[in-house]
């Protein structure tokens, strides 16, 4: 059985219900383009792990036209086992090494070798899995499918480079018919496309890390004392012997303070000039919690040192060659591979070939935050030996440039923070290495937007809000912008670039009550055609009304609108300034006001504006679709807001030792989206193999027999 996506795939599906092997002579040129094909294999696979493949199919385009019976062929070494695949995929054909194809398809391309007269064959060493029937790929179309293997732990140990995947995807523009390529069921019908090829090597290796940090949207708001953060360095070790010489290392950005496991301060002068704390009236670093979810396994870290990347660090593991980092250490010795008392998951070895390896898995955890300025190698007098542990948080050298979101005089230039982690050590006499990356961007305007199906959602109950829903025609749905400002600024929405806008995609449309507060007063918003940046004439709201009606648009998103009941409807936070409709895609707009206009003007401050809009039950310019919205449609709103930024009294004078000043004014942008999706219909695909002269009888086709998956 295969689920569908209903709307533009459904009609190519529908012509391709019947699917036959087919007869008749093999045709040697490609009767279409090949498809997009890619085989990516998982990241850092480990010993003994299985390992997970994802195919991605893409359409050839408009030349190939609509393409049916996606199939594929994997060659892959001996000694690997199939395990299993996604939902919609059945299980592969597989041939061993020897097998023989009569085929014009070019043998080596495909993985294959050139066997006895003409004939492709599965080389020593190898096996072949063929897959037929996948999907099928109308114009523009992406499909995907994981395909399980199981490695021998033994054949594939750690450093192996013997684990290649070549891989051959193949369409028919036939909708009855089986694409044909060797090991296919299919007898040659002159249908099958050109082969997509890919070609890939898996590396096993001894480690994988995964860094992670829970800051929504990747947007970490400046402050390290009331905005710190938790990193997480997830370590994966194969549980197929031991290793040695462990280590973990962590490259902390210059404009990111690295503050251990919290609870200590080796400050004596911060920024080069303020003393014991950062500004008057900041607390101490001691004060810095715990990392959420404790420290993890290995404690604190053996070595914390400030250092400027040269060319290679830069290249083994992405740093910018010339910058500062904050190199953090934890050294962790032999890890056993079986039973370490600081795995949180305990290694399985691999029981080839009937049950997989589970690696062993230990966590290390950590605080950071952003500071006013960047660090620098200058601490003044002293500087703390790498193995005190005192370069740890530690404000002796912020001394370098700001940290401040807008600074470079573009209001969305916040400066992204990327860290990167590694793990090394030694398997059987080699030396193995897995590294990862995390990247947030320092901000003082946080915009994050979300959206709600329930009635009358509550704004400070996070589990009536995400950043998608359920679309449901001719329901309200409400969206809630929170805004939040950092420790160091307050924000105001002033003149010129300052704004809070939403532009709304065509399929929903804002929905305000009668008595809705307007901005300046009055009981009417700007109305005007043509976009909120690239306004009409103001228009009356007889008029606006009259222009959405003739387009089709619901009098729920009249002004006002007619919708009841009216306690459905809202806008809280924010004062409406105005409505605009762009006739050429279909988007409305608003633009809103903080309410109160202070709301925001304090540091650490956090706001929430909610509105209402009606999901439409049809698109009112083509934009991209057409008709009806239907199952499957997304509707993603996009919202955006500019501030103005003062620094927090405290901050007056202060400068770093480079110059970087921490006071004054800024512009800061931020934006955010949420999407409403509709639920996906479905429809079931069958085969019906035809017999020995590719026929099929009204009889076979109507019985509820003989029809495969």
């Amino acid at each position: 059985m295969r689920a569908w996506i209903a709307g533009g795939v459904s009609a190519a599906l529908i012509a391709g219900v019947l699917v036959a092997a087919g007869v008749g002579a093999q045709n040697a040129e490609a009767a279409s383009p090949a498809p997009g094909f890619t085989v990516a294999p998982q990241k850092d696979l480990v010993a003994g792990e299985d390992l997970s493949l994802e195919l991605t199919f893409t359409s050839a385009g408009a030349a190939a036209g609509d393409q049916y019976n996606v199939s594929a062929g994997l060659v892959i070494p001996a000694g690997v086992t199939y395990v299993g695949a996604s939902a919609g995929m059945t299980a592969p054909k597989i041939y061993a090494a020897g097998k023989e194809f009569t085929t014009a398809q070019d043998c080596a391309a495909i993985g294959l070798e050139a066997g006895s007269a003409g004939k492709c064959r599965v080389p020593a060493g190898k096996q072949y899995l063929v897959f037929e029937n996948i999907t099928d790929l109308p114009v523009g179309a992406k499909q995907q499918a994981t395909v399980t293997l199981r490695p021998n732990a033994q054949t594939f140990p750690v450093g192996t480079t013997a684990l290649d995947i070549v891989g051959s995807a193949y369409t028919s523009n036939d909708p009855s018919r089986l694409p044909q390529f060797p090991g296919s069921t299919a007898k040659g019908s002159g249908t099958t496309s050109a082969p997509g090829i890919s070609k890939t090597n898996v590396p096993v290796k001894a480690f994988r890390v995964a860094k992670s940090e829970p800051s929504p949207e990747g947007e970490l708001l400046r402050g390290i004392h009331d905005h710190t953060t938790t990193y997480t360095l997830r370590i994966s070790h194969t549980a197929e012997g031991d290793l040695s010489n462990t280590q973990v290392t962590d490259f902390l950005p210059a404009g990111l303070e690295f503050l251990g496991t919290g609870g200590i301060d080796h400050t004596t002068n911060a920024n080069g000039a303020q003393g014991a704390v950062e500004y008057p009236g900041a607390a101490r670093l001691t004060a810095t919690p715990a990392p959420a979810g404790g420290t993890g396994a290995a404690g604190a870290a053996s070595s914390v040192e400030t250092i400027k990347a040269d060319q290679a660090l830069a290249d083994q593991y992405g740093l910018e060659v010339g910058k500062v980092y904050t190199k953090v250490t934890w050294n962790l010795g032999t890890l056993l591979g079986l039973g370490d008392p600081r795995d949180t998951t305990a290694g399985v070895k691999q029981n080839y070939a009937s049950a997989p390896g589970t690696s062993g898995v230990f966590e290390i955890r950590y605080r950071a935050g952003i500071p006013l300025f960047e660090n620098t190698l200058d601490f003044g007098a002293t500087t703390p030996s790498a193995t005190s542990g005192d370069q740890a948080a530690n404000l002796d050298n912020n001394r370098g440039a700001s940290t401040r979101h807008g600074i470079s005089g573009d209001p969305y230039s916040a400066q992204t923070q990327r860290n990167v982690a590694a793990v090394s050590g030694s398997y059987a006499g080699k030396k193995t290495e897995s590294s990862a990356a995390h990247s947030v961007d320092a901000v003082d305007v946080r915009l994050l937007k979300s959206v709600s199906t329930k009635p009358n959602p509550d704004p400070a109950n996070a589990s009536d809000w995400s950043r998608n829903a359920s679309f449901t025609q001719g329901q309200i749905a409400s969206y809630r912008l929170n805004i939040a400002t950092s420790e160091y600024v307050g924000a105001t929405q002033g003149g010129a670039p300052d704004r809070l806008v939403d532009d709304m995609a065509d399929g929903v449309c804002p929905a305000f009550p009668a008595g809705t507060a307007i901005t300046g007063g009055g009981s009417t918003p700007k109305l005007t055609q043509g976009g909120i940046d690239n306004p009409g004439a103001p228009m009356s709201a007889s008029d606006w009304n009259a222009m959405l009606a003739d387009r089709g648009v619901s009098s729920d998103c009249s002004w006002p609108s007619t919708h009841t009941p009216a306690s459905d409807l809202k806008l809280a936070g924010a004062t409406l300034t105005s409505l605009s409709y762009n006739p050429s895609n279909g988007h409305f707009s608003i633009e809103l006001a903080l309410a109160p206009a202070d709301a925001l003007a304090a540091p650490n401050r956090e706001h929430n504006v909610v509105y209402t809009v009606m999901q439409s039950a049809s698109y009112t310019e083509d934009d991209g679709q057409s008709g009806a919205t239907s199952s499957g449609d997304r509707v993603t709103n996009n919202a955006k807001v500019t501030l103005t930024t003062d620094a927090r009294p405290e901050l007056d004078g202060i400068v770093s030792k480079e110059g970087a000043k921490a006071d004054g004014r800024e512009h800061a942008a931020d934006d955010s989206s949420a999407t409403l999706e509709a639920a996906l219909s479905g429809m079931q695909k069958r085969v019906l193999p035809r017999d020995a002269a590719g026929q099929t009888t009204a009889a076979n086709v109507a019985s509820a027999t003989g029809w495969v998956d």
